[in-house]
Parts: C-alpha cells; structure tokens; sequence
C-alpha cells in the first residue's frame, strides 16, 4: 500500500513502505460509506505570518472500497467547496 501525500512536509510514504500490511489488519472487503455525522474535514492555514485560521467544511460525502489486496483498495471523497467555514 503507498500512501501518496506529504503531511506538514514530511514524506511519510518512507514509513507506510517500511512496514507490511496485512490484509488480516483491515476490515472485511466491501464498500464503507463515511458516516458525516460522525465525521469531520477541518484544515489549518497561517494568516498574516502571526496568527492560524481553523476551518472546516460542512458539506461532503466519501466511500472507502477495501479490495481483495491492498493494491485493490480506494477512496473516493467529495467536498463542496461552498460549505466552508471558519465561524467568523
């Protein structure tokens, strides 16, 4: 499984390689829809060098697809970009 995003920077891709997946850790194969309710996307953005702005969106919807193999495994997500909010 290689994980293809760099978070703050830092290439974890290095750390998932190094480790074996198991098909034995995920849940049983099938498509797993994102509970929103119980769910939440929030971001993290510098203002002005001094100060950060916490954001979230309020609208979206995902499906997670464990396959057979891990190689056969997604996501799929979809955010509307008109339900952000920072609660200002």
């Amino acid at each position: 499984m290689k994980f293809n995003y760099d978070l703050y920077s830092h290439d974890y891709t290095k750390v998932f390689q190094s480790k074996e997946i198991s098909m034995s850790n995920l849940p049983a194969s099938g498509v797993y829809t994102v509970d929103a309710v119980h769910s939440s996307i929030g971001f993290t953005v510098r203002h002005l060098v001094a100060s950060k702005v916490r954001g979230t969106f309020t609208d979206f919807e995902g499906t997670v697809t464990i396959g057979e193999t891990p190689e056969t495994s997604s996501v799929e997500a979809t955010v509307k970009a008109a339900s952000i909010s920072t609660n200002n």
